[in-house]
């Protein structure tokens, strides 16, 4: 069964989004040009990370690809579970990645020239 989360409004450095009511802004580095920011709601953990585009711009699919292709040599693994697909966050095609190992984790990348 999925947990409902109740929101509410978040704004640091320019952004303004929602995250969970019971959710702990815990770390932050960096500035409005590049940096992250990480929450814990208890059994929610995520992070945003921000970075200038400049040069030639991969899609977010190939970002994607090319993530789950480090963290395989990283963890010395032939093979990494794992489902990918499509969505749009605030207007902007995005790629979710979902590893399906014992602690699930869950990667959005999408890119924004704003």
């Amino acid at each position: 069964m999925q947990e409902a989360y109740d929101f509410k409004r978040f704004g640091w450095q320019g952004f303004i989004f929602k995250i969970p009511r019971n959710c702990r802004f815990i770390a932050e580095s960096g500035s409005i040009n590049s940096g992250f920011m990480r929450f814990d709601a208890g059994k929610l953990y995520f992070e945003i990370k921000w970075e200038p585009l400049t040069g030639k711009v991969e899609t977010p699919l190939k970002i994607a690809e090319n993530f789950v292709q480090k963290l395989k040599k990283k963890m010395k693994l032939k093979a990494l579970k794992y489902k990918k697909g499509l969505l749009h966050v605030n207007g902007h095609n995005a790629v979710f990645i979902y590893f399906t190992t014992d602690l699930a984790n869950k990667f959005i990348i999408w890119s924004c020239k704003e």
